[in-house]
């Protein structure tokens, strides 16, 4: 597979730097965005975790296609979710000409961490897909 590699640094940053954006946050006291950092962490995990069982040859020993399907249809539940809450987020940032200083009611903050939710979540959904489609395991 092409690109594995860079998968599995970006999806370990993105777990690195998730962690890091949750705390800061949870110390600064937005709440919204430490949880959508934490949630973010969660989907890019389950990224690395795929890719890392794929490099290693050990896919199919700790996943079967219905649980790649499991995965792949809550992914995109999440990702539909954080679809809508980050559009809820910017809307509430223009309507309401939200400055992002105090951080503690920043929307914009939260936007990016739905957006980086949305961003991870629908990564994990489309490679379980993949997976499934190359292994020749129902779709």
């Amino acid at each position: 597979m092409r690109y594995l590699n860079l998968m599995l640094y970006l999806s370990g940053l993105g777990v690195f730097l998730g962690l890091l954006a949750f705390i800061t946050f949870l110390i600064l006291g937005n709440l919204a965005a430490s949880i959508w950092a934490f949630v973010s962490v969660i989907f890019a995990a389950g990224f690395f975790h795929l890719c890392w069982l794929y490099k290693k040859g050990n896919l199919l020993q700790w996943h079967n296609g219905d649980s790649l399907t499991g995965i792949q249809d809550f992914s995109f539940f999440i990702a539909t979710v954080s679809a809508g809450t980050m559009l809820w987020f910017i809307f509430r940032t223009i309507y309401y000409q939200e400055a992002v200083y105090p951080i503690a009611n920043s929307s914009q903050i939260a936007a990016v961490w739905a957006f980086m939710s949305l961003k991870w979540s629908a990564s994990l959904s489309w490679r379980c897909k993949s997976f499934k489609m190359e292994h020749g395991l129902r779709t």
